[in-house]
């Protein structure tokens, strides 16, 4: 999203809401992700590489269900 979108939609700073860069980033990877994403043809990928995993199986074979939560410090996360 420019800064430009960002106006016409109400969230720029004529409107009185401050959008950070990082902000219009993150709105970008959202829409594209809920609209095409990559597109890909993933049948077409397993009968090319017949061990491609889901998420959940990568997640799965590397351990994922015994892992630790990284502690994110005060004042790091989102916002801070």
């Amino acid at each position: 999203m420019t800064r430009e979108l960002a106006e016409k939609l109400g969230l720029g700073e004529a409107a009185g809401v401050r959008v950070t860069d990082a902000e219009l980033h993150y709105w970008s990877v959202f829409n594209f992700f809920k609209g095409e994403g990559y597109d890909a043809d993933i049948p077409a990928l397993r009968k090319l590489h017949p061990g491609l995993l889901t998420l959940e199986q990568y997640l799965r074979k590397n351990g994922w269900e015994n892992a630790q939560p990284i502690p994110i410090p005060e004042n790091q996360g989102w916002g801070g």
